[in-house]
């Protein structure tokens, strides 16, 4: 829930040129969103919140690698997994699950159902992720990761 995010304060915000459009640029390093994580959302915390917590994140080109126990709601269950996400402006796509170093597509039950959840709720996340320049709010536009940072876009 981004609501529970409360104001951030974003430091070594930029003004920048993106897609020819006028914007405000953030840059995250790794270390930085996994501090922001663990200290605002249940997702990074250590206790147990469906469908997942104690939460890790490893930026990777184009996306990330989220570790964390994941809830399997038909078991009644926490496993740990990974999860390998893709972004791309403010859609997120969980195209797979990391068990034990071994990367499987989404099985359609279980696991599988417990993920679209997570991926339908990151979604939501990013699409209230707002920011004030000023006296202007802006709306996140995109979210873009390489291995070391996560760059966010407004407008």
């Amino acid at each position: 829930n981004a609501g529970t995010l409360g104001i951030i304060p974003l430091e070594n915000a930029q003004s920048a040129t993106v897609d020819g459009r006028q914007s405000t640029v953030v840059r995250l390093t790794e270390t930085q969103l996994n501090v922001l994580c663990r200290a605002r959302t249940a997702l990074c915390a250590a206790s147990p919140t469906p469908p997942l917590y104690d939460a890790s994140i490893d930026l990777r080109p184009g996306g990330a690698l989220i570790r964390g126990m994941v809830y399997v709601a038909p078991l009644g269950i926490y496993q740990q997994a990974g999860l390998a996400v893709r972004f791309s402006g403010t859609s997120v796509t969980i195209s797979g699950v990391d068990l034990n170093g071994t990367l499987y597509s989404l099985p359609d039950s279980g696991l599988g159902s417990s993920v679209l959840d997570i991926q339908r709720r990151a979604e939501e996340a990013l699409r209230a992720v707002t920011a004030a320049d000023g006296t202007r709010l802006l709306t996140l536009t995109g979210a873009y990761a390489d291995d070391a940072s996560l760059t966010l876009v407004f407008r």
